[in-house]
């Protein structure tokens, strides 16, 4: 464990300014930027063990690296997506309803509201599942009901509904 902890430590001390500095020219946004850089120094810490030199260790560091930018790319361009969806649904559905329903936000249960701000992060139900510490069926299920309960037709919809009751 020490010898993996001061492997770990001479990477870092040898690569992190110039994974800082390239991480932060990528991601404009500060605490965006700090969050790649930790999920980063966790994926070596995680793979360096497994590195067996078929290249350089800048190079690996340089490829985790890069892996993590672009999952932090993937993940705002689909929260944006996601977005864009809804307002479009919505603002269909809103030409069609000439006076558009309140969503019933407070009629969810607390599992639902947990499972409904995750989802306007975007996470899949597997990734809801893990980090709510429950089955991906109970996801689903709880999916099921914020749609019935706030009149949405997908997740989409229900992300889209639930931002703009908190305000966003």
């Amino acid at each position: 464990m020490k010898e993996r902890a001061a492997a770990f430590e001479r990477s870092l001390m040898e690569y992190g300014p110039k994974i800082q500095g390239g991480i932060r020219s990528l991601i404009p946004n500060a605490q965006d930027a700090e969050d790649v850089i930790a999920e980063v120094k966790l994926a070596l810490w995680v793979s360096l063990p497994r590195f067996e030199g078929r290249s350089s260790l800048g190079t690996f560091i340089y490829a985790v690296t890069r892996h993590k930018i672009k999952d932090h790319l993937r993940s705002k361009y689909r929260d944006a997506e996601l977005r864009l969806r809804a307002e479009e649904e919505l603002a269909s559905r809103d030409r069609e309803r000439p006076e558009p329903e309140q969503p019933k936000v407070g009629s969810l249960t607390p599992s639902e509201l947990a499972v409904l701000a995750l989802l306007a992060r975007g996470l899949k139900n597997r990734e809801i599942a893990q980090t709510l510490f429950r089955s991906q069926e109970t996801v689903r299920t709880h999916t099921r009901n914020i749609n019935a309960k706030l009149g949405t037709k997908n997740r989409a919809e229900a992300a889209y509904v639930f931002g703009r009751c908190a305000g966003e």
